[in-house]
């Protein structure tokens, strides 16, 4: 112990001696830990860690399978008791419906919109959960002829009841002339599906929703039975379908099937290739990080051949020497550590309050103890990359020739060089990675939206059912809205839609087109549906390309018409006019539905970013009365004061109606566009780091070469030797090394991309390939660039050697 601490105290007098050296590695080591500990944290939050809700890994969501596209489809009644009596891995089976919203009238303050999830009694039992005070749903609650109750989430709870326990068995207005009686409130913490659900009512399921195959509105999830498999729960979903196709083939096509998908797919599956790349990318940077590191050891080593030679002469045995060294490692780590998990934190908080989505678990991103022995592993095995090279090379040293020597000796160099041509080699890979996201990144602000989003703000209604209950208190609200915001100066012009695009609410009809080519069996036609008053299509910009768009001769006596996208007018009449169509609501030309004429078409508008327009149609307002509006408004200057306006505007109207969701269509463009921005910009930022580690450890090795051959270059412009032949004889292999290792590094990149482009890679990027011919000459053009400035500094000095100064050093 006693040796330990005599060795201790010498790494660490020797340490202080080159204080510029000890500073340079424990930033390095800092830059490299803190960016890995970071990510791995975020990796670890969200991908590791079980979900609060399904801690086991138990629960499962079944989907309907419409074909091609649409392989999470929603179930109907009649399939939920199909799974209940079907399946034998479920303990417990639920239904729920999220996209009810109420207008909630209780407790202190104005009325408000209120997001409700309409649930069986069974959720409880599936996601294990259980009112923090009051009581659950109970079976008799599933019907129409149960009691009216409600659960709050918490958060209603403690906003709008100021948490008070009295609050079980007070009525509240839920729109509808019978009021409902709270029962309980969930535990804080319970966000199913969102945290923007507030409180949860029953399904109240009618007698004929049993046979009503036809309604697919309601999501479906279950917990498994203990000892059942995921891949146990696919199987059975499977089967099931395929018996339930056989039995009611009227409802279901020879194409149709179920799915079966744990819940933590569906919550988080969308962003493992994004994590999982940039832990990729930060993995690269510690590499580089440490070879730099190992760089700056081989050069220090060198200044101290000498030194550690006449030590060793004196009776020191290598095995100190080599025991002095690893320690000075593993203190300059530890340093770097200490340093990187400062790093690491903050970074985590730059991440968490930058994150441009809602992603589950990242909340739970820290410096916990799985992160910190991460830290701790990623510590030991740097000492040991950036100290075993070094070390190697000392054991393997002729101590007589290195009190001869002058220089660190040719294998030093030779390892130094192999270094920097791995460094620009990663470096390499993960800019031109980079180059590619941002790639993507531009294609993606180049798509054509279909639509003009500045200046469009977005507000939600949700017209209350005891006042707007039918066609006619709808159509008259909806005027009269419409009216006191065209009065408001702040706004141009507005209109009210059922789901605006990029909307949460997109919905697809049955429909049948006459004259279209008869269907195989079981073949159903689906397209978006609209319905908006008329001068929707003049706040979105949508032009017609043929025909017309709606105007006041629309209303409920005038003929029932639509305009249809262009991707419809494709779809079903190709090159051939779709101006006079007719087309119905319902699967068949026996729909008791009436026909609808098409007036006009119109341009197609992206429903998701990466996606093309899909077929839609468009429906006046006042022939197609519809509960779910949106407002949808055109600033007549700044768009800050247009919400407000649009406020007031519906208190006007109705001093009882809420508007909720305010905010603008360009929001919504970058919220949708905000994972691929993510990704592009923060494998950028680790890139640039990547770049910067690089460019160091050229530089370092460089300004090594010419200080250990300025007698060479001093005898050289003795001789008379031009500057470019100095230049050349100071760094040149290294400059080489430098255009093998950018070589080498596309070479990896271009291999890996072919390898993963249509898996990983493919996830990440939009309209550019894996080997993009301009993002390959980019990433290479940048590493040959920043190697010559690296070069810049030791070229200079190379070129000012003074002959007789470093002679009579000599």
């Amino acid at each position: 112990m006693r040796t330990l601490g005599a060795e201790l105290r010498k790494s660490l007098r020797s340490l202080a001696r080159s204080r510029a050296f000890s500073l340079l590695v424990v930033v390095t080591l800092a830059l490299g830990i803190g960016a890995n500990v970071a990510i791995f944290s975020l990796v670890d939050a969200v991908l590791v860690r079980p979900l609060a809700l399904d801690p086991e890994g138990r629960l499962v969501q079944v989907f309907n399978r419409w074909g091609e596209g649409v392989d999470r489809g929603q179930l109907s009644v009649p399939l939920y008791h199909d799974v209940l009596e079907g399946t034998g891995v479920f303990e417990s089976f639920a239904l729920h419906f999220d996209w009810r919203g109420v207008n909630l009238s209780a407790g202190d303050g104005e009325p408000e919109y209120v997001d409700a999830l309409s649930t069986t009694a069974s959720l409880f039992d599936v996601l294990g959960v259980r009112p923090a005070i009051g009581r659950a749903f109970d079976e008799s609650h599933d019907t129409d002829a149960g009691e009216r109750v409600v659960i709050l989430t918490d958060e209603l709870w403690q906003r709008r009841f100021g948490g008070d326990r009295g609050v079980l068995g007070t009525a509240i207005r839920l729109e509808e002339e019978e009021p409902y009686t709270i029962i309980g409130v969930l535990p804080a913490g319970v966000e199913f599906p969102s945290a923007d659900i507030g409180l949860w009512l029953p399904v109240r399921f009618a007698p004929e929703d049993r046979g009503e195959r036809g309604n697919h509105s309601f999501s479906g999830i279950g917990r498994l039975r203990e000892g059942s498999s995921i891949g146990a729960a696919e199987r059975s979903i499977s089967e099931l379908g395929r018996r339930v196709r056989v039995e009611h083939p009227e409802a279901y096509p020879e194409w149709w099937g179920m799915v079966a998908v744990p819940y933590s797919e569906i919550q988080v599956g969308r962003y493992r290739t994004a994590l999982l790349v940039l832990l990729a990318v930060v993995g690269v940077v510690l590499l580089i990080a440490c070879g730099n590191v190992a760089n700056l050891f081989l050069a220090r080593g060198a200044g101290r051949a000498r030194e550690l030679a006449i030590r060793c002469a004196l009776g020191a045995g290598k095995l100190t020497v080599l025991r002095q060294l690893l320690l000075e490692s593993a203190l300059l780590a530890a340093g770097g550590a200490v340093l990187g998990c400062a790093l690491g934190w903050g970074l985590i908080q730059a991440i968490r309050g930058w994150l441009p989505m809602a992603v589950p678990g990242i909340e739970r991103a820290e410096l916990d103890p799985r992160v910190l022995a991460f830290a701790g592993l990623a510590t030991v095995l740097t000492v040991l990359l950036f100290s075993l090279a070094p070390a190697a090379t000392l054991l393997r040293r002729d101590l007589v020739s290195d009190l001869r020597a002058r220089t660190g000796g040719a294998s030093g160099r030779r390892l130094r060089g192999l270094l920097v041509a791995g460094q620009v080699a990663l470096a390499t890979a993960v800019v031109l990675a980079s180059g590619l996201l941002m790639r993507s990144l531009l294609e993606l602000q180049r798509i054509d939206l279909g639509f003009d989003a500045e200046p469009v703000v977005i507000a939600r209604l949700m017209p209350r059912r005891d006042t707007y209950g039918d066609a006619a208190s709808l159509r008259s609200f909806a005027r009269r809205a419409v009216d006191s915001l065209e009065r408001r100066a702040e706004i141009e012009r507005a209109a009210l839609v059922n789901n605006p695009p990029l909307g949460r609410f997109n919905m697809d009809r049955w429909i049948w087109v006459e004259g279209h080519e008869p269907l195989a069996e079981g073949e159903r036609l689906t397209a978006l549906f609209r319905v908006a008053t008329p001068g929707y299509f003049d706040v979105v910009g949508l032009e017609p390309v043929a025909g017309r768009i709606f105007d006041d001769r629309d209303d409920a006596e005038g003929p029932l018409v639509a305009v249809v996208s262009r991707a419809m007018a494709r779809q079903f009449w190709g090159d051939e006019d779709a101006i006079g169509r007719r087309l119905k609501l319902g699967i068949s030309a026996e729909s008791d539905s009436p026909w609808i004429t098409i007036v006009g078409v119109v341009g197609d508008v992206r429903e998701q970013l990466l996606e093309p327009g899909r077929s839609t149609f468009y429906l006046p307002f006042d022939q197609l009365p519809f509960p779910l509006l949106n407002v949808v408004a055109r600033a007549s200057g700044d768009p800050d004061g247009v919400g407000a306006a649009i406020e007031r505007a519906i208190l006007d109207v109705d001093p009882e109606q809420p508007v909720f969701g305010l905010t603008t269509m360009e929001a919504t463009v970058s919220r949708e566009g905000g994972q691929s921005r993510f990704n592009a910009v923060a494998v950028g930022g680790f890139s640039v780091l990547a770049l910067v580690l690089a460019a160091i450890g050229t530089y370092g090795v460089v300004s090594a070469s010419v200080a250990e051959r300025r007698r060479t270059l001093a005898i050289g412009v003795t001789l008379g030797a031009s500057s470019r032949e100095i230049v050349g004889l100071a760094f040149g292999r290294e400059l080489w090394l430098v255009v093998g290792g950018v070589v080498a590094g596309l070479v990896l990149a271009l291999a890996g991309g072919r390898l993963l482009g249509s898996t990983v890679l493919g996830d990440v990027l939009y309209q550019v390939e894996a080997s993009d011919p301009a993002s390959v000459v980019a990433a290479g053009i940048v590493l040959l660039a920043v190697a010559t400035i690296a070069c810049w500094g030791p070229a200079r000095r190379a070129r000012s050697v003074e002959p007789i100064e470093v002679l009579r050093q000599e």
